[in-house]
């Protein structure tokens, strides 16, 4: 059933039980999600809560997700629950500044950037990235779904951080590795495990840490996790770290009934926080808190260049339609209005010169003949469009919408519309003469047949 030689190599990994552990390998993973608390849904309430998350749920049942519009609507986000402990590490974060810098190093598919743009609020901002272009894709997506207000997602190496220094207060490090506590949810995993890929994907870790490092404010968090039980993986990088960089650890504390086991570092006595099936629900995961000591902050704000942002010409409709909170202001960059705090533009102009930017803020749309062109991203965000009309729809026109099909609606639309599903917005439609324009994006569209 598991790789040769895998049960002997982490048969010394703090926690580890062989009989609980081959035992819940014979039932599937466990089924969850988290209600984005910026489009609260009671769709959920009477599953079963997890204990280190706040609004998310084990599932009876595992739904076809494709098939819900609510997803689509980024009322919810579908994950795995032990990586949602990532949030419950977060509340025991001391002394972060009111306005947190955070960055999510290896951010697709995109539920822990969710997890922290959350935590940050219209406050902070977060530099989510991916370093694989297709990848980066899918977590733009899921972003523009949760909350794009007070994120950008990048497409760069890890390495292109160095050219950062002392920029976040925060940094999240989910690096790629073996895989082996994914097995339950991927079979093929098991396939691809090797000793000789554990100690490479090791080695990879540590150059990945490192390539951040120098962009860590003093006093700042660093917390690494991964989704491998190898010891090499997990606890022998921690002491690494803290070797090579000085770092500190910080503890969170863990209720007995969660099944989660501390494993101690054995150099330095670094709390880590690992997760099996068998003891937790959930699949294999693991992470640390640690923190950079203090010491001297640079100032990380550079003086805007005229060149990347211009201001929207106020001649224009852009202002009659949308509604801006007083922490935002709206932009022109690459032709596209962005929303974005307005307290960080000249942090985002600073990124944006060093890093390869897919998505910045809330992209509204665009300006065409003095005309505003809504952008989908607008419609994810109801506060800042409630100025238009909206089309209420069935479940059954709402999958057609999705499929980016032609529109049945037995009534007169005029102009630019929202579509809503139970009073959550799935995206826009025109209404031109007698023919309605369908504007959901096309890599976005449901492309899987009904059962």
């Amino acid at each position: 059933m598991f790789p040769k030689g895998f049960l002997s190599c982490i048969s010394k990994a703090n926690g580890f039980d062989k009989a609980s552990f081959k035992q819940a390998h014979e039932f599937s993973p466990e089924s969850a999600l988290r209600i984005n608390p910026f489009k609260p849904i009671e769709k959920f309430n009477n599953e079963q809560k997890i204990p280190w998350a706040s609004h998310a749920f084990y599932l009876a049942s595992r739904p076809d997700f494709v098939f819900d519009p609510f997803w689509h609507a980024g009322a919810y986000y579908v994950q795995e629950p032990s990586s949602m402990f990532l949030e419950h590490a977060l509340n025991f974060l001391n002394e972060l500044p009111e306005n947190v810098f955070a960055l999510d190093l290896c951010g697709a598919p995109g539920g822990k950037s969710t997890i922290l743009s959350s935590f940050i609020g219209e406050n902070g901002i977060l530099v989510s990235n991916e370093v694989v272009k297709q990848r980066a894709a899918i977590l733009s997506e899921n972003i523009i779904k949760w909350n794009p207000q007070n994120t950008l997602v990048t497409n760069a190496d890890p390495s292109r951080f160095s050219q950062l220094p002392n920029f976040f207060d925060l940094i999240l490090a989910d690096v790629p590795c073996s895989g082996s506590g994914l097995f339950r949810k991927d079979p093929q995993a098991m396939n691809e495990w090797s000793q000789e890929q554990v100690a490479h994907c090791a080695l990879r870790q540590r150059r990945i840490v490192a390539d951040c490092m120098d962009a860590l404010n003093p006093g700042g968090y660093f917390i690494y996790s991964t989704c491998s039980y190898s010891e090499e993986e997990n606890e022998t990088n921690v002491d690494w770290m803290i070797a090579e960089f000085g770092l500190e650890t910080v503890k969170v504390p863990v209720q007995p009934d969660w099944g989660i086991v501390v494993s101690v570092g054995e150099k330095y006595g670094a709390e880590g926080y690992r997760f099996y099936p068998g003891k937790a629900r959930g699949e294999g995961f693991f992470l640390c808190v640690l923190r950079k000591p203090n010491g001297e902050i640079r100032h990380r704000d550079r003086p805007e260049k005229k060149s990347l942002f211009q201001p929207v010409k106020k001649n224009s409709d852009f202002y009659s339609k949308v509604s801006l909170g007083d922490w935002q202001e709206a932009t022109v960059f690459r032709d596209e209005i962005l929303i974005l705090p307005r307290a960080f533009k000249n942090a985002i102009a600073s990124l944006s010169e060093r890093l390869f930017v897919l998505h910045a803020g809330c992209k509204a749309g665009k300006l065409i003949h003095d005309e505003f062109i809504p952008d989908h991203a607008l419609a994810m965000i109801p506060s800042l469009c409630s100025s238009y009309k909206s089309v209420h729809v069935s479940h059954e026109q709402a999958i057609r919408f999705l499929r980016k099909m032609d529109m049945k609606i037995d009534f007169n639309v005029s102009g630019w519309n929202l579509v809503s599903y139970k009073n959550f917005n799935l995206g826009w439609i025109k209404g031109v003469g007698n023919r309605i324009n369908n504007y959901y994006p096309r890599n976005f569209r449901i492309l899987k047949a009904e059962d």
